[in-house]
């Protein structure tokens, strides 16, 4: 992803010869998308109710992006790991608890685990983005102010998009076990809006925020500093 290698030394402030040294790099958020093919394989194979075929084998696709990574000789992202962990222990969550809990439940679990991951990272001051960005930045800008500031700009719009997604399950969950009162054709709006609605749109406005905001934040202080 280009989270922070095209603007890092602009944001730094370490002068207009920095700013100009590093173009911008387009379509490198190809890394971070390869990282959510086991989430996007288990949100579509577990949306018929296939809940254990379906999250073993997005969890052997966990496996597989892991072991392709290390064979490759490279080093696995945070979001790598994480994912493989949450994965193995909600497939033994599904071999253990009643299916028809399973039915309403596992969207919550999957997207609350995918929020811990990411809202646990920014936390801890280490954003799950900063692997991707520093697979594109030359080390000496990895600790710069303007580069973990985008990189926590990214990752806090990644968390809020995976809390709508949350959200959206939650009310979805609710709805289905009788919480919230609906009628049927409400029921079915509310589980494809809230379920569906939320996480086409969160990934969508998260992945373009990804792709815009380094190169507006770099033009935002190359302007600066030309005004000065």
């Amino acid at each position: 992803m280009e989270a922070g290698g095209s603007v890092s030394e602009t944001g730094a402030g370490d002068g207009p010869s920095a700013a100009d040294g590093e173009p911008g790099h387009r379509g490198t958020g190809s890394g971070l998308f390869i990282s959510f093919l086991p989430w996007i394989a288990v949100w579509v194979l577990t949306s018929n109710h296939s809940f254990q075929p379906g999250l073993v084998v997005a969890t052997l696709c966990s496996f597989g992006l892991v072991g392709w990574t290390l064979i490759e000789h490279r080093r696995p992202q945070l979001l790598d790991w994480a994912t493989l962990v949450v994965l193995v222990l909600l497939t033994a969550v599904a071999f253990a608890v009643d299916p028809s809990w399973l039915g309403s439940w596992m969207p919550v679990l999957l997207n609350g685990a995918l929020l811990v991951i990411m809202l646990g990272s920014l936390l801890v001051g280490h954003p799950f983005t900063l692997g991707y960005a520093e697979q594109e930045a030359p080390p000496e800008v990895w600790d710069t102010p303007g580069f973990r500031h985008v990189n926590r700009m990214i990752t806090l719009v990644w968390v809020l998009a995976v809390l709508a997604m949350t959200l959206g399950a939650l009310i979805t969950a609710l709805v289905q076990e009788g919480t919230i009162q609906t009628t049927a054709s409400q029921t079915k709006s509310v589980e494809t809006w809230a379920t569906w609605g939320t996480t086409v749109v969160g990934l969508v406005v998260a992945l373009k925020f990804t792709s815009w905001y380094p190169d507006a934040y770099r033009a935002k202080h190359q302007d600066l500093a030309a005004a000065a």
